[in-house]
């Protein structure tokens, strides 16, 4: 599909390379803000989706959804598949994505979280920095712990801000051009053959197309510093900080200005940065993204599935585990002959296994020069 973004824009894409304001994101007592819910569903967003959020890329790696996660899968309590926003939280990702250049693309990585999956990401961080720092008392481990992974928390005036359903960690690929050329005619078709499920054989195979191309050919972009690191070089405004003590070298050239360019996408939207965390992002109907945009009040409180989001990541998940069985051992003669068996096997032998991909790797959040 063609970008929407305006000609003039596309002829001058300068705004992308603004910088990023010095302590943009770092607020304090935003939780003291007043929540007002608003009501919002959470909506899946990603493959298969079904709505309009499935042309997203989602890499869910708390789930372990392919090798570039460093948590093996279903080894966090409470992970999820599929990834789930708020509609009007996935409504601006998706005008992220179209304001990008042609072939550039994001991908969301995480959204929403469950409660089991904030306290085991928190508690993890907060022993190694007590590993670190073995002379630190409780305050200080929490207040070390807070920039990177917020505090779990059941009290509904304080939620933490994954809880919401309106904070997103992402970044950016590129897809090269036979590549994307490709991704626009899977989708022009999809599009052409809309809901009635008539074709529903067709829309799986281009589906795994799709996601094969997306895993298996992104180019991911430098950013100077992988997903998830728990440290000074994963601020937003890095770069813009060190290009102000000494010159900049190729590689930190490259990396500030790939960070200018998922900022300015995501502020253009409404999504408010986190100052610790160049690739964290809060709707600014979080507390947090309310405290940073300046309002008076949060529309967004803590958030939970429905009984459609869990029927939707159950499907998920029993795709992903079919997936890996037919990748594995596509001509075993137990696993059946039916039709759905047959289309099965076809597609694992046309695209990589499920789990391999070429998109960027992530590391296990904790403090650095802990091990």
């Amino acid at each position: 599909m063609s970008k929407r973004l305006p000609d003039a824009e596309r002829e001058n894409p300068d705004w992308l390379s603004e910088p990023i304001p010095i302590g943009v994101g770092d607020v304090e007592d935003y939780a003291e803000l007043p929540i007002k819910e608003n009501g919002e569903p959470l909506v899946a967003i990603g493959p298969f989706a079904g709505n309009d959020y499935d042309r997203l890329l989602t890499d869910s790696l708390y789930a372990g959804e392919r090798e570039n996660s460093p948590y093996p899968p279903e080894s966090l309590e409470g992970s999820l598949v599929t990834t789930f926003m708020r509609e009007g939280t996935s409504e601006r990702i998706r005008q992220a994505e179209e304001l990008l250049p042609e072939g550039y693309h994001v991908v969301v990585w995480d959204a929403f979280r469950t409660l089991e999956v904030q306290g085991s990401l928190y508690d993890f961080y907060r022993a190694k920095l007590a590993e670190l720092h073995p002379d630190w008392d409780d305050e200080q481990l929490d207040a070390g712990t807070v920039p990177y992974v917020s505090k779990p928390s059941r009290d509904s005036k304080r939620p933490a801000t994954h809880n919401t359903g309106g904070a997103v960690d992402l970044d950016i690929i590129r897809i090269p051009t036979e590549a994307e050329t490709r991704i626009q005619e899977i989708d022009r078709r999809i599009f052409e053959i809309g809901d009635s499920g008539d074709d529903w054989e067709e829309v799986y195979e281009l589906e795994r197309e799709r996601q094969d191309i997306f895993t298996n050919q992104a180019e991911p972009l430098e950013f100077g510093a992988v997903r998830d690191y728990g440290d000074k070089q994963a601020a937003a405004d890095y770069f813009e900080r060190l290009s102000e003590t000494r010159s900049l070298t190729p590689e930190e050239l490259e990396a500030r200005d790939n960070r200018r360019m998922l900022y300015n996408v995501m502020e253009r939207v409404g999504m408010q940065p986190l100052a610790s965390e160049y690739w964290h992002y809060n709707d600014e109907n979080t507390q947090m993204g309310s405290r940073v945009a300046g309002q008076a009040e949060a529309s967004y409180g803590r958030a939970w599935l429905s009984k459609d989001n869990l029927t939707h990541e159950l499907m998920r998940r029993q795709h992903l585990s079919g997936a890996k069985v037919y990748a594995e051992d596509a001509v075993a003669t137990e696993l059946g002959d039916s039709e759905l068996d047959t289309l099965l096997k076809k597609v694992a032998s046309e695209t990589a296994h499920p789990r391999q991909t070429t998109l960027p790797e992530a590391a296990v959040i904790q403090p650095e020069d802990v091990s």
